[in-house]
């Protein structure tokens, strides 16, 4: 099969939809696809362009079996809603260029092509070529940016989160399938009118990884990694892992690793109030092993809206499949019922008294550190069982061969 993938973010971009993306595509073309990821030149999250590239309208390079196309945008940080605006923006105005004046250079003969949103203009440039060419179009939601903007303080009812509403159900429609990351995610869209049989879930996951455990028992150390927004209330985080350290007695190591809208607000925090929190600027994922490695506990936090509770943070499979328990802080939704059910970390969704309670009784028992052990254990396996990279991108995979052939039969 000869597939077309297009999503804004691909390694060396560190997110999570550049490691879905990559990990995917290399999984179809060695099961002996033809693979084209069509993406930006990698900027995000700062803004600034990676050392080693030189950007051009569309420029080619191979990622193994893989072929990569890099589309011109604007390059801006991850620091506001215009900005990412602009930067989104940009990437459709010029992928839709590339899909005609480039058109030779792409390619027009794909069986399927998938776009990836968010963000939204990316799966518009895929909508986009689908149409130009008469191609099968599958469509992934990687989030419901509506109901997430809601979640993060716009008005349902705003002008803003109805045209978002608006372009992603158009999303949904025009597409053969649609992908979505929760079951959540799922319902939502079939509550606005979308096609039950179209939605398929495929959720996040990760690779799994060995790490040779280096944290010390004279400390409780704990990570946060990953994109430092305004959905992700980090500083949360700070006060939970001070309780931590005052009821165990015990010296807390907190490292806490991105970029994000909220960076400027989170630094301004640690320096005012949390002067030993190791706060750093964002790093590839391989150089992140060692901090996971050295992890009591990661973190792992939203806030606590009705329209997060389908939300399933990538950054808790990240963290289980190096064998590292997670403590959620969040509303009581689809991630906090995969830790507990799984027994893979601890949940803290009541209110202030209540999650002090919870961490008194886990932190208290003079075994805590074997039973966290054994919550890696078990966050381990669960991402060997069922949340594997490779299984999953065979599940995506059958979807997109489906999605193909049921559009070439209609054709005969």
């Amino acid at each position: 099969m000869k597939i077309l993938y297009v999503t804004q973010f691909y390694p060396p971009e560190s997110i999570a939809g550049a490691f879905r993306a990559k990990e995917h595509a290399a999984r179809w073309a060695c099961a002996g696809n033809e693979v084209t990821v069509l993406t930006g030149w990698p900027n995000y999250p700062t803004g600034r362009l990676f050392d080693g590239y030189t950007p051009q309208l569309l420029g080619e390079f191979e990622d193994g079996n893989v072929r990569v196309l890099r589309s011109k945008l604007a390059v801006r940080p991850n620091t506001s809603f215009l900005k990412r605006i602009v930067n989104g923006g940009s990437f459709f105005f010029f992928g839709c260029l590339n899909a005609l004046v480039q058109r030779e250079k792409i390619g027009k003969d794909y069986d399927i092509v998938l776009a990836s949103s968010g963000t939204v203009f990316a799966a518009y440039i895929g909508l986009f070529h689908a149409i130009l060419h008469h191609i099968p179009f599958v469509v992934e939601f990687r989030d419901l940016t509506f109901d997430q903007m809601v979640a993060t303080g716009s008005k349902r009812n705003s002008w803003k989160v109805r045209l978002m509403r608006s372009l992603e159900l158009r999303l949904a429609r025009k597409a053969d399938s649609v992908i979505v990351l929760t079951e959540g995610f799922r319902k939502r869209l079939i509550e606005c009118g979308i096609r039950p049989a179209s939605v398929s879930v495929i959720p996040n996951g990760a690779s799994v990884h060995s790490l040779k455990k280096t944290s010390s028992e004279a400390e409780i150390t704990f990570g946060y990694f990953g994109t430092m927004g305004i959905s992700q209330n980090v500083p949360e985080t700070l006060e939970i892992s001070e309780l931590i350290g005052a009821i165990t007695g015990s010296a807390v190591k907190y490292t806490l690793i991105g970029e994000g809208a909220a960076r400027r607000e989170i630094e301004d925090l640690v320096e005012a109030e949390y002067p030993s929190v190791n706060l750093l600027h964002g790093l590839p994922q391989e150089e992140l092993e060692r901090f996971y490695a050295n992890c009591d506990f990661t973190f792992v936090s939203l806030k606590r809206s009705d329209s997060f509770g389908a939300t399933v943070p990538s950054k808790i499979f990240q963290s289980f499949a190096r064998g590292v328990p997670v403590i959620f802080l969040g509303p009581d939704g689809e991630a906090a019922k995969i830790i507990r059910d799984h027994e893979a970390g601890l949940v803290l969704c009541g209110d202030e008294r209540d999650n002090e309670k919870k961490l008194a009784s886990f932190f208290n028992q003079e075994d805590w550190r074997q039973r966290a052990k054994v919550m890696g254990r078990n966050a381990h396996d669960l991402i060997r069982k069922e949340y594997s990279r490779t299984v999953l991108a065979d599940r995506v995979l059958a979807i997109l061969d489906n999605a193909s052939r049921s559009e070439r039969s209609k054709d005969k």
